[in-house]
């Protein structure tokens, strides 16, 4: 749930379900863990410089979860420098910009 990340695991409670953890730790106001989501998605999004995200960028990583067995219903996508115009069924396309009109 948290990456294995020792801080993050010493928090969990261990009779608690994943959700109730969720919610405890990251998505209530004022939870222990409230802007670590925030602050990873910044780390990764500063890492992108200005790419446009190409279909084939796309692909990769839906195949990587599928070849985790993950199920997912939406494959969620969120570009600092554009998109490539090909839109499936089962993704959501962002560009950055979009979130901060």
């Amino acid at each position: 749930m948290f990456g294995g990340v020792p801080y993050y695991n010493r928090l969990i409670d261990r009779s608690a379900t994943v959700r109730e953890n969720i919610i405890n730790l990251i998505a209530s106001p004022g939870a222990r863990l409230e802007n670590v989501v925030a602050m990873y998605l910044n780390s990764e999004i500063s890492k992108i410089t200005n790419a446009t995200l190409t279909t084939k960028m796309l692909e990769t990583e839906i195949e990587q979860v599928k070849m985790a067995n993950l199920p997912c219903y939406k494959y969620g996508f969120i570009s600092r420098g554009g998109l490539d115009e090909k839109r499936a069924d089962d993704m959501i396309l962002i560009e950055l910009r979009e979130l901060y009109k």
